[in-house]
């Protein structure tokens, strides 16, 4: 098993010339988590590579906390939507250290979501 943490951000020689021949090898996996980037870069376009019929050559799995209305925004870091979606493991101090970067969080903290299912 490969895992590649930030993928977006992994050089893109290192894909080609390390990961590509790794996956080649029989049973082998590979895992990338990541941020985003603008559609043009190698981890983006990893999602959408397909085989010489069509199947898709990765599964995968995207997770947001920007709901699909606000992503076709001008701003979609500004949505605040599925917030209640953030992970009840969240510490408290991540959540204030984000609260300063992001007022909005303020309304995702512990205290806040006390009553939530």
């Amino acid at each position: 098993m490969i895992v590649l943490e930030e993928a977006a951000y992994c050089d893109p020689g290192l894909i080609s010339e390390v990961i590509v021949p790794l996956l080649s090898m029989q049973s082998s996996c590979l895992l990338c988590i990541s941020t985003l980037l603008e559609s043009g870069n190698h981890y983006s376009k990893m999602f959408e590579l397909t085989d010489s019929i069509g199947n898709k050559l990765f599964d995968t799995i995207s997770i947001s906390l920007v709901c699909e209305a606000c992503m076709k925004t001008e701003h979609p870091e500004r949505c605040t939507h599925k917030l209640a979606d953030m992970p009840r493991c969240a510490s408290q101090y991540l959540l204030s250290s984000c609260s300063a970067a992001a007022p909005q969080l303020r309304a995702c903290t512990p205290q806040a979501r006390r009553d939530c299912p």
